[in-house]
C-alpha cells in the first residue's frame, strides 16, 4: 500500500487518539506506546481507518461489525494476547478470585476495551511502533518536523499527551490507573501528579490522589513474571478499596 496519509490526518491522530474502552471504566491501564506498525501499509490502514471512523479519542477494541484491532483475539478460538491477558488478570483479580485461563480468554473475547466494560487501555505515545528502540519511516513520508527521529517525537508529543491524560483523570476520577513499564516512571509521575512509594509488593509502586489509586507495575511481557504477579497487583487494588460496584 502506498503512503496515503496527509500530515493533517497524521497530526490529528497524534493529538487525538488515546486508546480503547470508555473513560468511565473503573480501571485504566496506561502503556508507553501502541505496538505494531511494522510496515507503511499497516500504519496507513490504522491511522486512515481511525480518521474515516470519525477520529474519536477512544474507540472500542472491536467495532460494531465485529472487526477491529487484531480481530483474531476476539473470536473463538481466541488465543491469549500476551500483554492484554496479564492486564485482564489484574482486573479480574481486583474484582474477585484469581481467574482461570478460560475466564481470561472470555474477558478478552467479549469485554476488553469495549463500551460498558471495566477497563480502558491507553497509550502515552500514539504512533504504532514495533519497539522502543526502533524508529521507522515516518520522516520519509511526513513533513512534520518532530517526526525526524524518536527523541524529537517523544520530547514534542509526550508532554502534550501527559497533560491531556492528567486532565482526563481529574475529569473521570477512575478508581485505579495502572501504569505498566517501570522504566517510564518519570512520565507516570507526570501523569499522576503525585510521588509514588513502595507498595510492599516487590517492584510495585503506588500513590493516591483523591479517589484514584495509581499503580506502577512491570510490563506484562517482562521476562520471568508469573501470572501470580499480576493477580497480586489486582488484590492490592482491591484491598485499597478500588473494587467496582
Amino acid at each position: 500500500m502506498p503512503w496515503a496519509l496527509t500530515d493533517s490526518v497524521l497530526e490529528s491522530y497524534i493529538q487525538g487518539f488515546y486508546g480503547h474502552g470508555p473513560y468511565a471504566a473503573p480501571y485504566w491501564f496506561v502503556g508507553m506506546e501502541f505496538g505494531g506498525g511494522g510496515s507503511a501499509g499497516e500504519i496507513v490502514s490504522r491511522i486512515q481507518g481511525w480518521a474515516d471512523r470519525g477520529g474519536h479519542e477512544l474507540e472500542d477494541m472491536v467495532g460494531p461489525d465485529g472487526t477491529g484491532r487484531e480481530v483474531r483475539y476476539f473470536h473463538d478460538p481466541a488465543p491469549l494476547q500476551p500483554t492484554w491477558a496479564k492486564l485482564i488478570r489484574v482486573v479480574l483479580s481486583a474484582e474477585g478470585p484469581a481467574p482461570t485461563t478460560e475466564q481470561v480468554r472470555a474477558y478478552q473475547r467479549d469485554r476488553l476495551g469495549r463500551a460498558g466494560g471495566l477497563d480502558s487501555i491507553l497509550e502515552l505515545l500514539p504512533l504504532p511502533s514495533p519497539g522502543l528502540n526502533r524508529w521507522l519511516f515516518y520522516p520519509d513520508y511526513s513533513q512534520l518536523p518532530y517526526l525526524r527521529d524518536r527523541a524529537t517525537y517523544t520530547a514534542h508529543v509526550a508532554p502534550l499527551r501527559t497533560a491531556h491524560l492528567r486532565a482526563r483523570i481529574a475529569q473521570y476520577q477512575p478508581r485505579s490507573v495502572v501504569f505498566y513499564g517501570a522504566g517510564y516512571r518519570h512520565w507516570w509521575r507526570e501523569i499522576a501528579g503525585v510521588d509514588f512509594a513502595p507498595s510492599g509488593l516487590d517492584g510495585v509502586l503506588t500513590a493516591r490522589h483523591g479517589p484514584t489509586q495509581f499503580v506502577v507495575m512491570q510490563h506484562p511481557v517482562a521476562r520471568g513474571l508469573p501470572n501470580t504477579y499480576f493477580e497480586a497487583v489486582g488484590r492490592l487494588i482491591a484491598e485499597s478499596g478500588s473494587r467496582s460496584v
